[in-house]
């Protein structure tokens, strides 16, 4: 029974893989220069749906209805390892636009292409059967080190965005793809799971945990990746975000006068309240004060030892801090929007964070030492 549901099942992917594979390829992309790192992001998650699309389509037409048979297991693997590489590598291309390459796909399916080929040897010849076997072994073990190898490069890629995020926006835009970090571990969950299912695949319950944990997660990362499209100018500015220190340090002999600069232009910019402005970023703070957006952001970092998002954060909570003691009569809500937060969950969660207490309770506390500021 369990395996004609599973013929179903693999029936049903095949055809919602290719359709989803065909969205991605014809999806319009409209022509704008932002949009650069998501076509190519496009083109790989084509590459993973199509990709799974058609070796499940082989399983079928081999009509090869056993899940434990030597060759569905080397099929699962095969995509397994496909859909590892082409998933990790969409990930990561939605969050760095200039990390997928030709060459580095081509170099990640070498390896891929030679396990491929020794099984489909070893099967036709069903003489040298001890091949087929020792060969699936191998590939076993290098789809290990392939998982491990793509957490490792995922999250170093995604600390790193995260980084850039955070010195160049003042505000939360990096929750916005947080559903990336969330679909990689869905993704990397379903190939521990097939792991469990090539090893021991009579457990009907690693099997039903897996069939229906795949077909959610393709679904949810094809509608994620399709409304991605309408965020995604947040990511392009990251891009060049990354070489900051390296010019600073690289101008030595200039370094002590532009930072005396940079210091007295946002010194006059502080005292001027200028902070307050909603959805800052570093691009519209080195507008202001006419100066290289990367030296302000290594100075930032290298003098005031913050990001830019958590020194912009510190002065809106200073400035709520002085409103909260100066007009006790406020309410907290009306302080955040004075401080320049629209959201005022933002706000609080930014205040505790800092402070170590809500508002209102760094307020009662302050007023209860201070019974003066209270009248």
């Amino acid at each position: 029974m369990a395996d004609i549901v599973y013929s179903v099942i693999t029936a049903f992917t095949s055809g919602g893989s290719l359709v989803f594979g065909l969205c991605f390829l014809f999806l319009y992309i409209p022509k704008s220069t932002f949009l650069g790192g998501y076509r190519i992001a496009r083109k790989t998650a084509a590459a993973a749906y199509l990709g799974l699309s058609s070796l499940y389509f082989i399983e079928i037409f081999f009509d090869n209805h056993d899940i434990g048979h030597p060759l569905s297991q080397s099929i699962k693997l095969t995509v397994g390892s496909l859909q590892a590489l082409f998933f990790t590598y969409t990930f990561i291309s939605l969050i760095n636009t200039r990390f997928v390459t030709g060459k580095k796909i081509l170099r990640e399916l070498l390896p891929l292409l030679f396990f491929v080929v020794i099984m489909v040897l070893g099967y036709a010849l069903e003489s040298n059967f001890l091949i087929f076997r020792i060969n699936y072994y191998l590939f076993v073990v290098y789809y290990v080190s392939q998982l491990i190898r793509y957490l490792i490069l995922f999250l170093e890629e995604y600390r790193a965005c995260f980084g850039r995020a955070d010195n160049y926006y003042s505000g939360e835009e990096n929750l916005r793809f947080r559903w990336i970090y969330y679909s990689f571990f869905g993704m990397f969950a379903i190939g521990v799971m097939l792991l469990l299912l090539l090893f021991f695949p009579e457990r009907k319950f690693v099997y039903y945990l897996f069939i229906l944990s795949f077909m959610p997660f393709y679904s949810y990362f094809g509608v994620g990746f399709i409304n991605y499209a309408y965020r995604y100018k947040i990511i392009e500015p990251l891009a060049s975000a990354g070489s900051q220190c390296e010019i600073l340090i690289a101008n030595n002999s200039d370094k002590s006068k532009q930072s005396e600069i940079i210091g007295e232009a946002l010194n006059r910019w502080v005292i001027q309240e200028r902070f307050l402005q909603q959805g800052l970023t570093i691009e519209d703070l080195s507008s202001e004060l006419n100066t290289n957006r990367t030296y302000l952001s290594a100075y930032i970092n290298q003098v005031k030892k913050q990001s830019f998002r958590s020194w912009i954060n510190h002065l809106k909570i200073g400035k709520a801090q002085k409103l909260l003691l100066d007009h006790p009569e406020m309410l907290v809500v009306e302080v955040a929007c004075l401080a320049g937060y629209s959201d005022s969950s933002n706000f609080n969660k930014q205040f505790v964070k800092i402070t170590g207490s809500s508002a209102q309770n760094w307020r009662n506390r302050q007023l209860a030492q201070n019974p003066i500021k209270a009248k």
